[in-house]
């Protein structure tokens, strides 16, 4: 039987309520999920360990996202991030142009807007992990 890696998830968002609608749906898909409310332990847990997948809320303390965000790509440049925010569409596209984020969800309870994003992770995650065979060559 062979055993996929565990997808890691860093949920960064300040306000536990968020994070709590968000961490079921993560979990039901199997994910490993992690939480904090801090941009300078978000940082430090990247650093210490793997996460596939770092979703950061668009204000974090006096860390504005884009900040958040080109921090996380530069300490772990093959991570992905996903943006927590209520900014529509072209606002987001004006603020995060450039930094590769896979998707953003608002803030308010939205499972299938959630499970859209990790639908587009997972597309770019499959091709990233390398398999058995791959391995082997």
């Amino acid at each position: 039987m062979k055993k996929t890696p565990e997808i890691r998830v860093l949920v960064v968002e300040p306000n536990r309520d968020i994070a709590d609608w968000m961490m079921p749906v993560l979990e039901d898909r199997g994910y490993g999920v992690d939480f904090c409310t801090q941009a300078d332990e978000a940082v430090q847990r990247i650093r210490n360990n793997r996460y596939d997948l770092v979703l950061v809320h668009d204000e974090v303390e006096i860390w504005p996202g884009r900040d958040l965000v080109k921090e996380v790509v530069r300490v772990s440049p093959f991570t992905c991030c996903g943006v927590i925010t209520d900014m529509d569409a072209n606002e987001i596209h004006d603020r995060m142009e450039s930094l590769g984020i896979v998707g953003h969800v608002g803030t308010k309870p939205d499972p299938e807007t959630l499970n859209t994003l990790l639908d587009g992770f997972e597309s770019i995650w499959k091709l990233t992990v390398p398999t058995a065979g791959s391995l082997a060559r």
